[in-house]
């Protein structure tokens, strides 16, 4: 195994450690990177009024999320959140952007459930406007199964949320628990329970104070471990110690 005769292995996860430390790699060889984003340091958005009216959100609450509405995201469970708090949160409605073939899947469930209404799905946004769809989310939702290929997928949906400052509810999954302390830059709710995640919503939406110090926890917490210059000098301290 290549592993074993390398200097150092350097992976992004603590599942992905285990799994080299289970094949033979010794733990004092493997050093944890987290991925980086460029959004770091990007002042929290404020809510971008125009592009509100144009998406009907105007007088809402919403909750989704930026990134890809691909099938290992599981974007369709969102829709069984908002049927979840339909009645306590009349105003909510659910906000997914970006590209995938799950779209089509979260239109049919929305149907199924009569809450086509309350769903906006924008699959073909212009990349430069992450800033603006991320300004009309309240509450960013990740609620995945708790699958091996889910946790080892690259969490930038997540990361992206968190460079934003936004105030996040994520099911538990490897990828998640490596990023958000619970109750302190997120919220964490166990990835069978739809009903126990759509509660973790409805008191993040429901107290104002308490999500938006969330949402700049998060923001903080990302910059201390991912902004480039944090990753930057964790691999020269790597790359020191073998050269």
């Amino acid at each position: 195994m290549a592993g074993q005769r390398a200097d150092r292995c350097i992976v992004r996860s603590m599942l992905m450690r285990e799994a080299l430390r289970r094949g033979g790699v010794p733990s004092e060889k493997i050093e944890i990177v987290a991925d980086a984003t460029a959004a770091v340091g990007v002042p929290a958005p404020t809510r971008d009024a125009a592009l509100a009216n144009e998406l009907g959100l105007v007088d809402t609450r919403v909750f989704g999320y930026v990134g890809g509405l691909h099938a290992i995201q599981e974007p369709e469970r969102l829709v069984n959140i908002l049927d979840a708090l339909k009645d306590s949160h009349r105003d909510l409605r659910l906000l997914l952007v970006g590209p995938g073939r799950r779209a089509d899947a979260v239109r049919e469930r929305a149907t199924e459930l009569r809450l086509s209404g309350r769903v906006v799905i924008v699959d073909n946004p212009p990349v430069t406007q992450t800033a603006r769809f991320q300004s009309l989310i309240d509450v960013a939702v990740f609620a995945k199964s708790a699958s091996l290929a889910a946790s080892l997928a690259a969490p930038q949906e997540i990361l992206e949320a968190m460079a934003h400052g936004r105030a996040i509810v994520a099911s538990r999954t490897y990828d998640a628990v490596e990023l958000i302390q619970d109750r302190s830059n997120g919220l964490l709710g166990e990835s069978h329970d739809i009903v126990g995640l759509a509660a973790l919503v409805a008191r993040l939406l429901d107290n104002d104070a308490w999500r938006r110090a969330i949402g700049r926890s998060a923001q903080s917490s990302l910059a201390r471990e991912a902004s480039h210059t944090a990753v930057g000098q964790k691999l020269d301290r790597i790359f020191r110690a073998v050269l």
